[in-house]
């Protein structure tokens, strides 16, 4: 389960996946909003009814919550495994209290940008907090444009002993407001070059790990032998994530986050939240984005899930308008 502890974040990327539910300005106060305790503690028991046992932080910028601290150690005391996921430009603070000793077990994801979309005070925080972090941390990377170059997140990567694993995004249009990301014409260069990269990579004894949005076509049969080895394994994912917000509204995923919007409260447990999501796009992901895709086994047979759900919305509400009415009916 994600939870969103706050909408504020410190960076503005280009493809930000959750423009809808974050803020960016942190000089003004009145636009920022944090999850409060007691939201959160009805989060924690949430989980414990749904006997789960590893919680994702996110925002915005998690570390920028100003109870952040507290959050931690009550999942500490609770034994609930942690996931932080950071963009790690942390200050001061954050950064010594993640030296400390009881703070080891928690694990984070780096969302690192392309060098690029990185200033020279950036740089230096990010780099600082991957030293602290050091084997607890896996980099994350979200490809949004053609041109994109994995090369520098192997120097980090050595340089501070993490996880020798890249989570690998592949940017989605946010269905309600734009964001930056690789149009469908133009995928296929993707893969060519990921494939590259990867074996790249693999050289140096790091693998690529895939988050949601890849469809299975962007790759030939001879590519995808290449995953199997460069890789932690190829998955066509696009599946309800759960990320639970501020009020404790809920939302499918962050490009879907416009989408049937439905309260964590009004459900015994996160399975029975999935088995909502399920019902309500499983006849949405069969027709996948292109026309190949309706005669497509690897779709019919689960095999791929024909890419991200927001491109197939948008793409069908060109010729249906009322769709996001209709869905959110």
């Amino acid at each position: 389960m994600n939870v969103f502890i706050t909408n504020i974040c410190n960076q503005s990327c280009p493809y930000c996946f959750a423009k809808l539910k974050t803020f960016y300005d942190v000089r003004n106060r009145q636009q920022i909003q944090h999850m409060s305790l007691e939201k959160y503690l009805i989060c924690l028991d949430f989980l414990h009814k749904s006997h789960e046992n590893h919680l994702k932080l996110l925002g915005g910028e998690p570390t920028l919550h100003p109870e952040i601290r507290q959050f931690i150690e009550l999942n500490l005391e609770r034994g609930i495994e942690t996931t932080l996921f950071t963009n790690g430009l942390w200050e001061t603070d954050v950064q010594e209290y993640f030296e400390q000793p009881n703070t080891s077990s928690i694990q984070f994801v780096f969302n690192v940008n392309e060098l690029s979309l990185q200033n020279g005070r950036e740089k230096s925080l990010l780099e600082q907090s991957l030293k602290i972090a050091g084997s607890r941390a896996m980099i994350g990377f979200n490809i949004y444009r053609i041109d994109f170059d994995l090369t520098f997140l192997g120097d980090l990567i050595e340089a501070f002993s993490l996880q020798k694993t890249i989570r690998l995004g592949l940017a989605s249009p946010i269905v309600g407001v734009e964001n930056d990301y690789i149009q469908e014409g133009k995928l296929k260069s993707v893969g060519k070059r990921l494939i590259a990269q990867l074996l790249a990579l693999e050289k140096r004894d790091i693998l690529g790990s895939f988050d949601c949005g890849f469809p299975l076509c962007l790759f030939n049969q001879k590519e995808l032998g290449t995953l199997a080895l460069a890789t932690k394994g190829f998955f066509s994912v696009c599946d309800a994530i759960i990320d639970v917000g501020i009020d404790l509204t809920v939302w499918p995923c962050f490009p879907l986050s416009n989408i049937l919007n439905v309260k964590m409260t009004d459900f015994k447990n996160l399975l029975e939240i999935k088995s909502f999501y399920q019902k309500k796009f499983n006849s949405l992901r069969q027709f996948g984005q292109r026309e190949s895709c309706l005669s497509c086994k690897y779709l019919r047979r689960s095999q791929c899930s024909g890419g991200c759900l927001a491109r197939n919305i948008l793409l069908w509400q060109k010729d249906d308008p009322e769709i996001l009415a209709k869905l959110n009916s």
